[in-house]
């Protein structure tokens, strides 16, 4: 496929355009096969080069707040129209530039909020491993009131993460009943499939512990 752009009006072309409207992927038709040769693994705030010819993703979960920023040095070396991969079976894939409809101080506040919400989530996974749970707890449930703000992008899909994560601290305070309203809250949300399938592993094995408590408590109460 090509990559073509466009100006104010309807046409694009490949030349490229500082202020678009919209870019395009276009299929050229040419069926090729790739050889992987080698690759290489960038992580999460970091720096690095792709050359010239070399194919680069970006992997990230679903409706998560991302961004990778690419700064074009030709003196690197460059292709002229380098193609990028597609279906054989695709005709164009269309991306509209609309940036008028969010103002840069907007932007600027749902990064904000995403950085608050990593922040709370990082130091309350490390009271966790700590032992001091009370701090751990107080973070995850910022986190969650963060969430419920309307202030994070994709609030729902942060939501239930934090849900799952909550459960466990709930669960070393022995706070069974809690963690489990938790975890059914998390498996009754759609933002994550992979989320929902870890939250009814973890409520499973809640609601096998606590059917030995009940019958305990049934058995203390009858020989009352």
């Amino acid at each position: 496929m090509r990559i073509a752009w466009s100006g104010t009006g309807k046409s694009h072309g490949t030349a490229y355009v500082p202020h678009q409207s919209y870019s395009i992927a276009e299929n050229t038709g040419k069926i090729v096969h790739i050889k992987q040769v080698e690759t290489a693994l960038h992580t999460r705030d970091m720096s690095y080069t792709v050359g010239a010819g070399v194919l680069h993703r970006t992997i990230v979960p679903a409706d998560t707040l991302h961004a990778t920023l690419f700064y074009f040095d030709s003196s690197r070396g460059f292709i002229q129209d380098a193609p990028v991969l597609g279906p054989a079976d695709g005709e164009s894939y269309k991306q509209y530039r609309d940036v008028s409809s969010q103002p840069p101080s907007s932007l600027a506040n749902v990064v904000e909020a995403v950085r608050s919400f990593t922040r709370l989530m990082g130091e309350g996974r490390q009271y966790t491993h700590g032992g001091n749970l009370e701090m751990a707890l107080r973070n995850f449930n910022s986190a969650l009131a963060l969430c419920e703000s309307g202030t994070t992008p994709n609030g729902d899909r942060y939501k239930q993460f934090v849900l799952t994560r909550l459960d466990g601290t709930y669960r070393r305070f022995g706070k069974y009943e809690q963690a489990k309203d938790l975890l059914e809250q998390a498996v009754g949300m759609s933002a994550s499939k992979e989320l929902r399938i870890e939250a009814s592993g973890e409520l499973g094995a809640i609601y096998q512990h606590m059917d030995p408590m009940d019958d305990e408590k049934a058995s203390a109460s009858g020989s009352v």
